[in-house]
């Protein structure tokens, strides 16, 4: 569900800036606004055209040349009142960054340009979007899961959706419950799409990607009395992940 934030500001200027950097990988070029406001800026928040009260309003000093979240923290925050509405307090000059979050993973930012000291008075629509789960969020759930395979020695064949090996995937080894800070090793599949390592005994987490393909996570468990099985990695064909 996406929501809608509503600016009232002075002297509208609106700037679409394409954000050239490492997040071309997944697969989109993000875009952010620059509105140059008055004082007393009022933020109002909608979902479906409806009020939506109890949103979280971050403001931030300053944002990066493409729109880069600040490296500290908000120095106000502001709740949505009933209405949906929340008004921004006399503010110096300068750069902020506004980000509106709700629950369960709605948000959205705004880059304000205050360059005056009159009082606002235009309006501009935002939407908030459901974002993706971060590498944290991900890797929890990866290991959070109870698909969990039980082998004598590390040893697979990695495919796309079709069945046809994929040579020179990753297969990047974690050891389960370090939060993906300690690695064992990291392999490459040959040219039939298959790889192996020399493990000892122990729980990991697979993190296995391609060129072309979304990663995907695997589970494994590493038990000398455990099936001696070729594990079996489909990939699915997506943004490249390395």
């Amino acid at each position: 569900m996406a929501c809608k934030i509503r600016l009232r500001s002075l002297n509208l200027a609106l700037i679409a800036c394409l954000l050239l950097s490492g997040s071309t990988a997944f697969g989109y070029i993000p875009l952010f606004h620059v509105v140059k406001s008055g004082q007393h800026a009022r933020i109002e928040t909608t979902i479906s055209g409806k009020p939506m009260g109890g949103v979280s309003l971050e403001v931030y000093r300053g944002f990066g040349r493409h729109g880069e979240f600040p490296k500290t923290e908000a120095f106000l925050v502001l709740t949505s009142d009933q209405q949906g509405g929340g008004t921004l307090p006399t503010l110096p000059r300068g750069k902020y960054l506004v980000m509106a979050r709700s629950k369960p993973n709605l948000e959205d930012s705004l880059c304000l340009n205050i360059s005056s000291n009159k009082l606002s008075g235009q309006t501009l629509d935002l939407y908030l979007t459901a974002q993706p789960p971060t590498f944290a969020e991900r890797l929890a759930a990866a290991e959070a899961s109870t698909d969990v395979s039980t082998m004598s020695e590390l040893r697979g064949i990695v495919s796309d959706p079709i069945g046809s090996p994929i040579q020179k995937a990753t297969v990047d080894v974690l050891i389960k419950g370090t939060q993906g800070k300690q690695h064992a090793l990291k392999v490459h599949t040959d040219a039939n799409g298959r790889f192996s390592a020399d493990l000892p005994e122990g729980q990991y987490l697979l993190y296995v990607s391609g060129q072309g393909f979304s990663g995907c996570y695997r589970l494994v468990t590493i038990l000398r009395s455990g099936n001696s099985a070729e594990l079996k990695i489909k990939l699915q064909i997506g943004p490249s992940s390395t």
